[in-house]
Protein backbone atom coordinates (compact mmCIF):
# COMPACT_ATOMS: atom_id res chain seq x y z
CA UNK A 1 0.00 0.00 0.00
CA UNK A 2 1.18 3.49 -0.72
CA UNK A 3 1.32 6.02 1.90
CA UNK A 4 2.72 8.60 -0.14
CA UNK A 5 1.41 9.68 -3.26
CA UNK A 6 2.58 12.67 -5.66
CA UNK A 7 0.60 15.71 -6.70
CA UNK A 8 1.53 15.65 -10.45
CA UNK A 9 2.60 11.85 -12.32
CA UNK A 10 3.53 11.59 -15.64
CA UNK A 11 2.78 8.77 -17.64
CA UNK A 12 4.67 8.15 -20.51
CA UNK A 13 4.24 5.55 -23.21
CA UNK A 14 5.48 4.21 -26.71
CA UNK A 15 4.55 0.83 -26.92
CA UNK A 16 2.37 0.77 -24.00
CA UNK A 17 -1.30 1.44 -25.69
CA UNK A 18 -3.40 4.65 -24.93
CA UNK A 19 -6.42 2.76 -22.88
CA UNK A 20 -3.38 1.66 -20.39
CA UNK A 21 -2.08 5.32 -19.97
CA UNK A 22 -5.71 6.26 -19.34
CA UNK A 23 -6.02 2.98 -17.13
CA UNK A 24 -3.07 4.42 -15.23
CA UNK A 25 -4.30 7.71 -14.90
CA UNK A 26 -7.31 6.87 -13.39
CA UNK A 27 -5.93 4.54 -10.74
CA UNK A 28 -3.95 7.38 -9.43
CA UNK A 29 -6.84 10.12 -9.37
CA UNK A 30 -9.40 7.24 -7.94
CA UNK A 31 -6.72 5.58 -5.29
CA UNK A 32 -4.74 8.43 -3.70
CA UNK A 33 -7.51 9.98 -1.79
CA UNK A 34 -7.40 13.07 -3.48
CA UNK A 35 -3.14 13.64 -3.29
CA UNK A 36 -2.44 13.15 -6.91
CA UNK A 37 -4.74 15.62 -8.48
CA UNK A 38 -3.05 15.58 -12.27
CA UNK A 39 -1.57 12.84 -14.31
CA UNK A 40 0.02 13.93 -17.73
CA UNK A 41 -0.94 11.50 -20.83
CA UNK A 42 1.84 11.70 -22.93
CA UNK A 43 1.04 8.78 -25.70
CA UNK A 44 3.75 8.59 -28.44
CA UNK A 45 2.49 7.26 -31.96
CA UNK A 46 5.64 6.17 -33.66
CA UNK A 47 3.79 4.72 -36.80
CA UNK A 48 1.37 7.79 -36.73
CA UNK A 49 3.84 10.29 -35.55
CA UNK A 50 1.95 11.76 -33.41
CA UNK A 51 2.04 12.63 -29.91
CA UNK A 52 -1.29 12.98 -27.52
CA UNK A 53 -0.97 15.01 -24.62
CA UNK A 54 -3.86 14.53 -21.94
CA UNK A 55 -4.05 16.02 -18.76
CA UNK A 56 -6.34 14.04 -16.00
CA UNK A 57 -8.01 15.13 -13.46
CA UNK A 58 -10.46 14.99 -11.05
CA UNK A 59 -14.32 15.96 -11.38
CA UNK A 60 -15.44 17.97 -8.82
CA UNK A 61 -16.56 15.81 -5.90
CA UNK A 62 -20.38 14.89 -5.47
CA UNK A 63 -22.01 14.33 -2.06
CA UNK A 64 -22.32 10.50 -1.08
CA UNK A 65 -25.60 9.34 -1.10
CA UNK A 66 -26.90 7.35 1.94
CA UNK A 67 -25.89 4.38 0.52
CA UNK A 68 -22.18 5.17 0.96
CA UNK A 69 -20.24 7.15 3.43
CA UNK A 70 -17.28 8.40 0.90
CA UNK A 71 -17.12 10.57 -1.37
CA UNK A 72 -16.70 9.76 -5.11
CA UNK A 73 -13.69 10.39 -7.37
CA UNK A 74 -14.04 10.62 -10.73
CA UNK A 75 -11.11 11.02 -13.05
CA UNK A 76 -11.66 12.76 -16.05
CA UNK A 77 -9.60 13.64 -18.79
CA UNK A 78 -9.29 17.83 -18.46
CA UNK A 79 -7.66 18.82 -21.73
CA UNK A 80 -6.18 17.03 -24.64
CA UNK A 81 -3.96 17.93 -28.06
CA UNK A 82 -2.16 16.20 -30.53
CA UNK A 83 1.15 16.61 -31.93
CA UNK A 84 2.18 16.04 -35.01
CA UNK A 85 5.90 15.41 -36.18
CA UNK A 86 7.12 18.21 -38.38
CA UNK A 87 3.72 20.07 -38.36
CA UNK A 88 3.96 22.90 -35.97
CA UNK A 89 1.12 23.33 -33.24
CA UNK A 90 -0.96 26.35 -33.55
CA UNK A 91 -3.78 24.97 -30.77
CA UNK A 92 -4.03 26.45 -27.06
CA UNK A 93 -1.90 26.46 -24.30
CA UNK A 94 -1.45 23.44 -22.10
CA UNK A 95 -2.68 24.43 -18.69
CA UNK A 96 -1.63 22.96 -15.73
CA UNK A 97 -3.02 24.52 -12.67
CA UNK A 98 -0.93 25.59 -10.26
CA UNK A 99 -3.31 25.20 -7.03
CA UNK A 100 -3.24 21.66 -8.05
CA UNK A 101 0.66 21.06 -8.12
CA UNK A 102 1.24 22.30 -4.78
CA UNK A 103 -0.25 21.36 -1.04
CA UNK A 104 -0.43 25.28 -0.47
CA UNK A 105 -1.45 28.15 -2.29
CA UNK A 106 1.22 28.56 -5.04
CA UNK A 107 2.91 31.75 -4.69
CA UNK A 108 4.78 34.09 -7.50
CA UNK A 109 3.28 31.90 -10.00
CA UNK A 110 1.52 34.35 -12.44
CA UNK A 111 -2.12 33.61 -13.82
CA UNK A 112 -1.94 30.68 -10.98
CA UNK A 113 -1.52 27.92 -13.90
CA UNK A 114 1.75 27.03 -15.70
CA UNK A 115 1.17 27.21 -19.31
CA UNK A 116 3.06 25.33 -22.10
CA UNK A 117 2.60 27.82 -25.46
CA UNK A 118 2.33 26.59 -28.83
CA UNK A 119 5.88 27.34 -28.70
CA UNK A 120 6.86 25.12 -26.03
CA UNK A 121 5.36 22.20 -27.27
CA UNK A 122 6.50 23.08 -30.31
CA UNK A 123 10.35 22.56 -29.54
CA UNK A 124 9.39 20.02 -27.30
CA UNK A 125 7.46 17.96 -29.98
CA UNK A 126 10.84 18.64 -32.16
CA UNK A 127 12.84 17.15 -29.78
CA UNK A 128 11.13 14.05 -28.77
CA UNK A 129 11.30 12.85 -32.61
CA UNK A 130 15.25 14.16 -33.18
CA UNK A 131 15.31 12.11 -29.94
CA UNK A 132 13.87 9.16 -32.04
CA UNK A 133 15.71 9.35 -34.85
CA UNK A 134 18.98 9.08 -33.45
CA UNK A 135 18.15 5.88 -32.15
Amino acid sequence: MIDDWPSFVVEVGVSESLAMLRRDAAFWITNSDGRTRIVLVLSINQRDRQILVERWGEVPRTRPNQSTANYSRIPRNMQSLTLNAGVDYAGPPLQIPAEKLFDGPPQNIPGGEFLFTPDNLNVFNRKIWEGFQLH
